[in-house]
């Protein structure tokens, strides 16, 4: 079975200069874990939930909530995703993805075709073929 079987085409992406902020909300609203980073229509990074909760505020911060929101909203996304992020075909086999996600560390990755976002594979992709 090939990515393109099992890949998701309903894209969530966010714009590079897009806040911090603006990704936590919307990883919220949608309960995604990572988001495609797109500057115009090309992909230019990857972030993820684990990369926003490594630029906020320590827990044991003395800001308030208002204030993180604060910081978050002055910062973009460029300047914590990921950049040039591992990609795949949606005409390589599933068994490649799971390697790749496998030797790479990941469990999401974007599938590109000819330059272009065409959609994106995670593991729960994999697992339920």
């Amino acid at each position: 079975m090939f990515v393109k079987n099992r890949m998701k085409t309903k894209l969530i992406t966010i714009d590079v200069d897009d806040s911090i902020l603006d990704a936590r909300v919307l990883m919220e609203e949608k309960s995604i874990r990572r988001l495609p980073v797109m500057d115009g229509d090309q992909l230019v990074g990857v972030v993820s939930r684990q990369d926003i909760a490594n630029a906020s505020p320590s827990l044991a911060t003395t800001f308030s909530v208002r204030e993180i929101n604060y910081l978050l909203d002055r910062m973009k996304v460029q300047e914590i995703m990921v950049k040039n992020p591992v990609t795949i075909s949606p005409d390589a086999l599933l068994e490649e993805a799971a390697t790749l996600m496998r030797e790479e560390r990941f469990s999401f990755l974007p599938v590109v075709d000819d330059g272009e976002l065409v959609g994106v594979i995670t593991e729960s992709n994999i697992f339920e073929a």
